[in-house]
């Protein structure tokens, strides 16, 4: 008794209130969430993060810390990757550089955009090839729906494709 280590945290006072922590919505159905995302980011707390969160959905999530070893992890595995969650901003290979290595590998690569900047700061171009656009930070349940959208989109552009 009368050993081990004793802290006191002082907090201040705020008048603001405690925000709503928003929670990670229930698992899909048993036919959803099959798919394989390339999760693309050089913030290791939103890799570690966002795996997370979309792992817990029963997607396969592959990683990748910037554009370089994105497009590497693609050009080996592009059989099985459904989805590119990517940054635009990342050393070594920005985001729109790497888009466009995948799209030479295969023109229908599957990209959701990801930025703390504006979606204006996407081209026309490349809102029109990519499957959409999902501001950062973003919440657990925007960044699922973004990603479920932009699958959606993607089986609705293959199914319309000339065979």
């Amino acid at each position: 008794m009368g050993k081990g280590t004793t802290f006191d945290l002082y907090f201040p006072r705020t008048q603001q209130p405690i925000s709503k922590v928003e929670p990670i919505p229930a698992a899909p159905p048993p036919d959803e969430g099959k798919e394989t995302i390339l999760l693309v980011d050089d913030e290791p707390m939103l890799l570690t993060l966002g795996k997370a969160i979309i792992g817990r959905q029963g997607y396969q999530v592959l990683t990748a810390r910037d554009g370089r070893e994105a497009v590497d992890i693609y050009k080996k595995s592009s059989d099985k990757i459904d989805l590119v969650l990517l940054d635009l901003t990342m050393p070594n290979l920005s985001g729109r550089d790497a888009f466009r290595l995948m799209r030479e590998i295969n023109p229908g690569v599957g990209v959701l955009f990801a930025s703390g900047y504006s979606s204006e700061s996407v081209t026309d171009h490349e809102h029109r090839d990519a499957l959409g656009f999902v501001s950062k930070p973003y919440s657990p349940a925007v960044l699922l729906h973004a990603v479920q959208t932009a699958l959606t989109k993607k089986k609705n552009r293959t199914a319309a494709a000339p065979a």
